[in-house]
C-alpha cells in the first residue's frame, strides 16, 4: 500500500477519545449555542481539532484551548472575552482528562 502510516491513537481509540472530547465540550457549552437550540455535534469541529493535537502528541493547556478556540470562533469569542479565565483553565483541565484518557473516567 501506498501511504504514511497514521501515527496517533487507533480508530477505535481515536473515536472513544473525540467523543469524550465532544462530550465536555458539550457539558461546558463554551458559546452557549446548545442553549439556544444548535444540535449536539455543535462542537465536533473542536473536539476533532482537539483529538488530533492529541494524537500528535500535544499537551492540551489553556493556552492551547484559547488557540484553538480562536480558530474557530474568533478572538472576540465568549469563551475568549467574557467568560470568566476559570472557565477556560477548567475547560482546558477537562479537555486534557478526556483527551488523555478517551473518556474511561468520568469523575473530572
Amino acid at each position: 500500500m501506498g501511504g504514511a502510516e497514521r501515527d496517533g491513537p487507533s480508530h477505535t481509540e481515536g473515536d472513544h477519545q473525540l467523543r469524550a472530547v465532544l462530550r465536555v465540550l458539550n457539558e461546558h457549552d463554551p458559546e452557549g449555542l446548545l442553549d439556544v437550540g444548535a444540535p449536539a455535534d455543535e462542537y465536533t469541529p473542536e473536539a476533532t481539532h482537539f483529538a488530533r493535537l492529541t494524537g500528535e502528541n500535544h499537551t492540551i493547556t489553556t493556552e492551547l484551548v484559547a488557540e484553538v478556540w480562536a480558530h474557530w470562533f474568533g478572538n472576540e469569542s465568549r469563551l475568549l472575552t467574557t467568560a470568566p479565565v476559570q472557565e477556560l483553565e477548567q475547560l482546558a483541565a477537562r479537555l486534557a482528562v478526556a483527551s488523555v484518557s478517551g473518556g474511561s473516567r468520568t469523575d473530572f
